[in-house]
């Protein structure tokens, strides 16, 4: 795991309190995922400077697996070295070593050495549903990384190439969630997932940490939902609004919170408007709360912002038309709306909505408004991004809708036919993948 995750190990305070034989055991390869071997330098010699007079002696075997001939920017790196070692007695030791490796960056004298190069990439999942259009829920995980590739349930975290002498971990096997679940709600941020609802219950809530790579039961919802409430998360604590509760013919106003490491949720101040089948993004610290039905099954276009400081709701602009069964994506300073037939954004900086475009399978003219906002779209929505676009699935189609910010255009893609399952949840997180050294 540490000479996977080298890079990121060395940028944490915790680094400089390495014993010396665990760092010594992770140098002795030279298959280390590190972002630059400038970076290399300047965290080794951070780690000697935390405790000078015990480690200046080790400076040598430390540093002797910097390549430095792949320093770009000796002056500057070495300056920066240099600044670590306050006290003339060390900074004389450190000056030596750098004027050797000097040396040997201008006779040659280098040695190949492989470093692992790596990367974040959006990986998108497939989460529980129904297999084979059955009636029997499911707790398996499938991913892809491009639309253009098979659903499968294992990641290999290698790309480019193949080699003897991979990271340890060479791939990802998902595990089963502990609750079969069809179209739940979820929530995720980087490489956690919370997953709640679509259960006969309606209350269980599990939680996905890629780390571990393991799902974690948590403390349930206080009620049982037939439609499970919006999730989005904000610092690690975990917001529900909404939703339907069981035997209940009016939808929730509720607003409840699981902070982080907490074995209980509490309620906080409830919505201006009850509502289900809408949705709740996190941007900048707030809560934003889009569309969805309120009684009467009436969808609304009503839109609100919760400021967790002040534990208050305040309303915004109104969206466009109504919507429910929708799905929404913060990207920026933007807040994109997407449904079967069209693709709008709130910018949070104007306070307005804009009409992005229209999909290819309703209206050609994005001004005109949708004939059917709500019912174009009657099952459960999924909202992510993959690959800087903006991807659209809904529980009961074998197509995603995927669209392109850059262009501003929309496409179908037959990807979920593939899956073999419906009533599928879809989310995103962000996992470390390894290319090849360089020949």
């Amino acid at each position: 795991f540490i000479k996977e995750n080298f890079g990121t190990m060395i940028e944490q305070k915790d680094f400089l309190e390495v014993p010396y034989e665990q760092l010594k055991e992770c140098l002795v390869s030279d298959h280390l995922a590190v972002p630059t071997e400038d970076r290399l330098l300047i965290a080794l010699t951070s780690w000697v400077s935390y405790h000078p007079e015990e480690r200046l002696p080790l400076l040598d075997s430390i540093l002797a697996k910097v390549e430095v001939s792949r320093i770009e920017d000796w002056k500057a790196t070495a300056r920066t070295v240099m600044d670590l070692f306050p006290d003339e007695v060390h900074r004389l030791s450190m000056a030596t070593w750098l004027a050797n490796a000097q040396l040997r960056r201008f006779s040659g004298e280098t040695r190949a050495v492989d470093r692992y190069k790596q990367y974040a990439t959006d990986v998108l999942l497939a989460i529980g549903g129904i297999q084979d259009k059955g009636k029997t829920s499911v707790g398996t995980i499938e991913c892809l990384t491009a639309l253009g590739e098979p659903w499968k349930p294992i990641l290999s975290r290698w790309r480019g190439g193949r080699t003897n002498n991979r990271p340890d971990q060479d791939s990802i096997v998902f595990p089963v969630m502990h609750t079969p679940r069809r179209h739940p709600s979820v929530a995720s941020t980087g490489d956690t997932i919370y997953v709640l609802g679509g259960t006969p219950n309606g209350c269980e809530l599990e939680v996905y940490k890629l780390k571990e790579n393991k799902w974690f039961v948590l403390p349930s919802f206080p009620l049982g939902m037939d439609i499970p409430p919006a999730m989005a998360l904000i610092d690690g604590h975990l917001y529900a609004s909404g939703g339907l509760q069981k035997s209940w013919v009016i939808p929730s106003s509720h607003l409840w919170v699981l902070y982080e490491g907490s074995k209980h949720w509490r309620p906080l101040a409830n919505m201006k408007d009850a509502r289900t089948h809408h949705t709740m993004v996190a941007l900048n610290g707030a809560l934003f709360v889009l569309g969805g039905f309120g009684g009467g099954r009436v969808a609304t276009a009503t839109f609100e912002k919760y400021d967790p400081s002040l534990d208050v709701w305040v309303n915004l602009p109104s969206m466009n038309e109504p919507r429910a069964y929708h799905g929404c994506v913060p990207l920026g300073s933007h807040i994109y709306l997407l449904t079967h037939c069209a693709v709008q954004r709130y910018d949070t900086q104007k306070n307005v909505w804009e009409t992005m475009c229209s999909s290819h399978t309703a209206k050609q003219d994005p001004d005109e408004p949708c004939p059917h906002p709500v019912e174009c779209t009657r099952n459960s929505v999924y909202a992510a991004i993959l690959n800087k676009n903006l991807v659209l699935s809904r529980s009961r189609r074998e197509s995603l809708q995927v669209y392109n910010c850059a262009t501003n255009k929309s496409a179908v893609w037959p990807t979920l036919s593939l899956l073999k399952k419906t009533c599928v949840a879809l989310t995103t997180i962000r996992v470390p993948l390894y290319s090849p050294p360089p020949v």
